[in-house]
């Protein structure tokens, strides 16, 4: 800039000595001529005529400077004024792609891998079967979800390995152990869960319970274990205690810490504490820093919408949504005690049927029958 403007001054003061030397030349050969005879005019023509153009040239010339002058400071100001909004639009641009990039992991241009698991033991095959089949139909629907996460369905199996032709479409099969210890009624195997904790490969898993729905992607507890590296992100069972962890929903970060304290139950000398896993997963985890507590929505129970239950509309009141709406935005459902849909199922409303329960028996009940069909050897 301070070679043009210099470049500016020097022209100007240029142009304004040929401008005066212009007029003086002009107003003396004009003075001068009425007094010289017919011969010394006629032997000035050529000189005046000379001096006729070489006026007419200066005075081109500095029409030409000032134009030159006049567009080289528009180009400027356009130039100016266009990297003014080009830097604006960049700004707007690079904020704009900023807030929609989801970082995907520490390898650039790498998904993270993300296990969505339940667990089959036992002879009745169909809950585990049916709940990886509406995972894996869930999240298939969600493009958003698939494009940030490498994601696999499984069913972790104990003992005899489910007919590989009766495993749904997507789903792989992965057999686990028996856990040393052991809980009592239906909780028998439910230790083996934890062995989720050698599943290295993936960046984190969640765990279901084969009596819960899963209606939505749960990103934001794959995203709240992916900031906290070795630690289990779980709901509270928020019928009971906003203190009490529920273990039929949990995120895992695989880590060394997080693996110690799975293995005392799992091929330890730890029996387990209470009647299943839960009792003692609260037993041991509560004062660690490995547990982090999320809403108990994340292990919304069927109660929610049935108007005979002490938490009917609970988080519906909330959040101030409809039970219709509350249905729609729900991350899933756990089905608890006779709520289960192989048990009493729908009929422990007992004629208070909503249109609420009825739409998430038929889902279940729609998907069973494709999961659980039997196929001829």
């Amino acid at each position: 800039m301070f070679h043009r403007k210099k470049w500016f001054e020097d022209d100007q003061s240029n142009l304004s000595f040929r401008s005066s030397a212009s007029k003086q030349a002009g107003k003396w050969s004009s003075g001068a001529f009425l007094f010289l005879s017919s011969r010394r005019r006629f032997l000035l023509v050529p000189l005046l005529v000379s001096l006729f153009y070489f006026n007419i040239r200066l005075l081109h010339t500095e029409n030409n400077i000032r134009a030159s002058r006049e567009s080289i400071s528009t180009k400027i100001e356009r130039r100016a004024v266009v990297a003014k909004n080009t830097s604006s639009n960049v700004e707007v641009e690079v904020s704009e792609v900023a807030e929609n990039i989801t970082p995907l992991s520490t390898d650039q241009g790498k998904k993270p891998r993300v296990a969505y698991t339940t667990l089959s033991y036992g002879d009745d095959l169909c809950p585990a079967l049916t709940s990886a089949f509406i995972m894996h139909d869930v999240l298939s629907n969600h493009n958003d979800t698939n494009s940030r996460y490498d994601i696999d369905v499984i069913i972790m199996r104990v003992g005899d390995p489910i007919p590989h032709q009766r495993i749904p479409v997507g789903v792989i099969q992965r057999a686990v152990k028996q856990a040393k210890a052991k809980g009592n009624y239906q909780w028998t195997h439910t230790y083996a869960k934890f062995w989720i904790k050698d599943w290295d490969e993936y960046d984190v898993v969640i765990f279901l319970d084969s009596d819960v729905m899963l209606l939505n992607p749960l990103n934001v507890l794959i995203d709240k274990a992916r900031d906290s590296p070795d630690s289990i992100i779980v709901p509270s069972a928020y019928w009971i205690s906003n203190d009490l962890a529920m273990t039929g929903t949990f995120a895992l970060s695989p880590g060394a810490v997080i693996h110690k304290i799975f293995d005392t139950v799992l091929k330890g000398k730890d029996y387990g504490t209470g009647d299943g896993e839960m009792d003692w997963f609260n037993a041991k985890f509560k004062r660690s820093s490995s547990l982090t507590f999320v809403s108990g929505l994340y292990t919304l129970l069927c109660g929610e919408f049935f108007p005979g239950d002490g938490i009917f509309n609970y988080w519906g009141e909330k959040l101030n949504l409809s039970p219709n709406e509350m249905l729609k935005t729900a991350p899933l459902v756990h089905f608890i005690a006779t709520w289960k849909p192989w048990g009493r199922g729908i009929e422990t409303a007992e004629g208070g049927v909503t249109t609420e329960l009825k739409l998430i028996y038929k889902r279940w009940n729609e998907a069973s029958k494709k999961a659980c069909k039997k196929i001829s050897p």
